[in-house]
């Protein structure tokens, strides 16, 4: 399930790494309810870099279980002074390194691990698209434009518009300012 939160441009960030807060704070509550609603939280090494992410889920009286955080990498060059790897919950943090997708969630899933909530980084989000890993997308829209920054996604080898991701099943709401769509691929 790959998540996006980007302005209606497409940006997830500006060009200096700026991306908190893209939507407003219903959306990022909503969006917390979908983490509730996964086992695993993934996200890609430029990501764990950059933002220092937490993976957890933060609603008021969540009584649930936090998902298993997951980082893919193409090293093992990663900062150890993040949340993931020394806050308390670091022992539900995974690594990958070089490892294919679909060897990664076969790997998940025999811990245990169905549903993988896909939050974090363009090339990731990519590479899952192009292995046709992805099952459904959710995507907040906050109505504003950036003209210049990080685009939500990469190059993920669509040859045509016949060719392009289509929803299917899409639902819409409005969460606040912002805007969800959410649909099955």
């Amino acid at each position: 399930h790959l998540k996006i939160a980007s302005t209606l441009d497409g940006k997830i960030a500006m060009n200096n790494g700026e991306s908190q807060w893209i939507t407003g704070e219903t959306a990022r509550q909503h969006a917390h309810q979908l983490r509730a609603e996964h086992m695993a939280i993934a996200i890609g090494a430029q990501t764990l870099r950059q933002d220092n992410p937490r993976l957890t889920v933060r609603l008021p009286d969540y009584q649930g279980l936090q998902p298993v955080r997951v980082v893919f990498t193409r090293s093992e060059q990663l900062p150890s002074d993040v949340h993931l790897f020394s806050d308390g919950d670091r022992q539900r943090t995974r690594i990958y390194a070089n490892t294919p997708i679909e060897v990664a969630l076969k790997d998940l899933y025999q811990q245990g691990i169905a549903n993988v909530l896909l939050e974090g980084g363009a090339q990731l989000a990519s590479s899952f698209l192009r292995d046709k890993q992805v099952q459904r997308i959710s995507h907040y829209l906050n109505p504003s434009y950036l003209g210049q920054g990080k685009s939500a996604l990469d190059d993920y080898g669509v040859m045509g518009l016949s060719h392009r991701i289509h929803l299917k099943h899409v639902e819409y709401m409005t969460l606040g300012d912002d805007f969800y769509l959410s649909g099955r691929v």
